[in-house]
């Protein structure tokens, strides 16, 4: 029986390698969520073409937020425009934006500015963040509707 020890260690080494490279390829290939919008991903090739991959999540990508879907917001993050989604759009004291996003005065997620060339072509830069055309009153102050226009 000891003659088998040895060719049973190398079968199961084998085994084990084999395993490990065949779940190291999946891993590199293989989009279990779908690369859908907001599944979970790492590089821009696991969500499905044309979105792309944003802290961790697939988003659309956007040059203004009428491309975005209804109450989204088109924010930069990263250099890149993306719709911001549902869920990474509210904001407070207690819980910060992600993203190097800042809290705007209606407790959503923005892009912070210095100037209007900081924001998404089209969006005004107001209080240091900013905001579409129609969030923003007659009076220069941001809305707290929190919609996109």
């Amino acid at each position: 029986m000891s003659n088998h020890r040895p060719r049973l260690a190398w079968v199961i080494a084998s085994a084990s390698v084999a395993m490990a490279v065949s779940m190291a390829m999946q891993g590199c290939s293989s989009k279990s969520s779908g690369g859908a919008v907001a599944a979970q991903c790492v590089l821009n090739s696991d969500c499905t073409n044309p979105l792309v991959c944003t802290l961790g999540v697939c988003h659309e990508a956007c040059t203004a937020s009428l491309a975005c879907p209804s109450g989204e917001l088109c924010v930069e993050i990263s250099g890149n425009g993306v719709c911001e989604l549902p869920d990474e759009a509210s904001c407070s004291s207690t819980q910060p934006c992600a993203g190097g996003l800042v809290c705007g005065t209606d407790s959503t997620c923005r892009t912070p500015c210095m100037t209007v060339s900081n924001c998404i072509y089209g969006q005004l830069c107001e209080g240091m963040v900013c905001y579409d055309p129609g969030e923003i009153d007659a009076g220069g102050s941001s809305s707290d509707s929190g919609e996109a226009g």
